[in-house]
């Protein structure tokens, strides 16, 4: 677990702020990357998918690289900033959550947390690419991506939550070429980082719809 960046305070008496405690945004990287390739036979129109398959043009199938690689993409990005959380200390974790603990636990993965406390917790990462059997090509391959976002204030419950799936093209389609180990990272950190500002982007559209509706009751 990594404290990356302090809450700045305000100038106020020692007391009120050993009152309140910093808020903290907790995040967590997804496991081991997978890949879902897609293989179409055009003269029959059959297409074949293998489910979790390892690439050999992607060094980072099936390693646990890409955990590494979400950690490092995270510690650039300003992620309070991106999801309008001022104020908070983030607290990257190096192990990934299991899906049981995600899907399962309705209120703070973390129940000692501070009272001001969020969660940013990427639930998969997987490469998905489409592949012509007949010409050995792949038309395209993007990074699909699971986000879930939770934000508490005191208590149990969240008050807002937001969870939404993200998919950012790898390369231009049909134009992909034997990747290398530092093609492969360079990529996948670039796709990565857009992959996280899309989802936040979304994530403030849905709240801002949210505060809509609630205003025309």
């Amino acid at each position: 677990m990594r404290w990356l960046a302090l809450a700045v305070l305000a100038a106020a008496p020692a007391a009120a702020q050993d009152a309140a405690p910093p808020c903290e945004l907790h995040v967590w990287p997804a496991d081991a990357a997978k890949s879902f390739t897609t293989v179409t036979d055009i003269d029959w129109g059959i297409s074949e998918v293998q489910k979790y398959s390892r690439d050999p043009l992607n060094p980072l199938t099936g390693t646990r690289a890409s955990v590494a690689l979400q950690a490092a993409v995270f510690e650039r990005l300003d992620l309070p900033v991106l999801l309008n959380l001022p104020g908070h200390a983030v607290v990257l974790h190096d192990t990934p959550l299991p899906s049981r603990v995600i899907r399962a636990t309705r209120g703070r993965i973390l129940p000692d947390s501070a009272p001001c406390y969020a969660e940013l917790i990427t639930d998969d990462v997987f490469f998905q690419e489409d592949l012509h059997a007949d010409f050995d090509l792949l038309n395209k391959g993007v990074l699909n991506t699971t986000f879930r976002f939770r934000c508490f204030d005191g208590g149990d419950s969240p008050v807002f939550s937001y969870g939404s799936f993200v998919t950012s093209d790898l390369y231009e389609p049909g134009k992909r070429v034997k990747s290398t180990p530092a093609t492969a990272i360079a990529r996948f950190e670039i796709v990565f980082a857009e992959s996280v500002t899309e989802f936040a982007e979304k994530m403030h559209a849905a709240g801002q719809a949210k505060d809509k509706g609630k205003k025309r009751k």
